[in-house]
């Protein structure tokens, strides 16, 4: 996953145009059609969270941070309704529309291969690499996991990096709960947006420095 190109005049002589095929730049793909684009949740019927009940409206002004609005501390993201910026601070969900999908030639779309030697079949469905297993549990206790195998957001596709400079936050507001990427590292335009999935891969991590390592 990766922003917007640099514009060809802001690029240094020295360096390749990105508009220039010949130099063998990743160009942007579509987004693939096996995969159901989403902006909303699909919660299945009859399953509900706690309500978080009201909090006060955030007091962000100007180009706020998320790690200056008072409500994203408390882990609730914003609303037109608590939002005092009508959802453009910095803790409202939003897509950013610079965000583009490239396949990578190393590993194409943000997909691993989730299998092992010897690995039994019921562990290969299990780590298919498309769930996350949520914090917050239903009203009846039970655990809630996300799974994107056939639908999802760009952020579906964010790879993997040891040293990453995106996180997945789980935030809530009222009985709505989402999975939020919140930048944590400033990035250049064109650079891959990438997420750290802990310790426990089961694949080959192919940041750049590890990819060296085991080259």
């Amino acid at each position: 996953m990766n922003a917007r190109k640099k514009k060809p005049g802001y690029i240094p002589p020295s360096q390749p145009d990105p508009n220039d095929a010949a130099t063998g730049v990743m160009e942007p793909v579509p987004f693939p059609d096996y995969v159901t684009e989403i902006s909303e949740n699909i919660v299945p019927e009859g399953l509900y969270f706690v309500d978080a009940e009201d909090v006060d409206p955030c007091l962000c002004v100007g180009d706020c941070f998320a790690h200056c609005c008072r409500n994203a501390d408390t882990a609730f993201y914003c609303t037109p309704d608590i939002c005092r910026l009508d959802t453009l601070c910095s803790d409202a969900p939003r897509t950013h529309p610079g965000l583009r999908i490239y396949n990578t030639r190393r590993l194409g779309l943000g997909e691993y291969e989730a299998m092992r030697e010897g690995q039994p079949e019921e562990a290969m469905k299990q780590n298919s690499g498309y769930t996350m297993l949520l914090n917050e549990k239903t009203r009846r206790g039970n655990f809630v996991y996300i799974e994107a195998l056939t639908a999802g957001s760009n952020a579906r596709f964010f790879q993997h990096s040891c040293r990453p400079n995106v996180e997945f936050v789980e935030m809530q507001n009222r009985v709505q709960v989402k999975v939020l990427c919140r930048m944590i590292s400033t990035v250049d335009a064109g650079a891959q947006i990438t997420v750290s999935y802990g310790n426990e891969i089961w694949f080959r991590c192919a940041c750049d420095q590890c990819w060296k390592e085991h080259a």
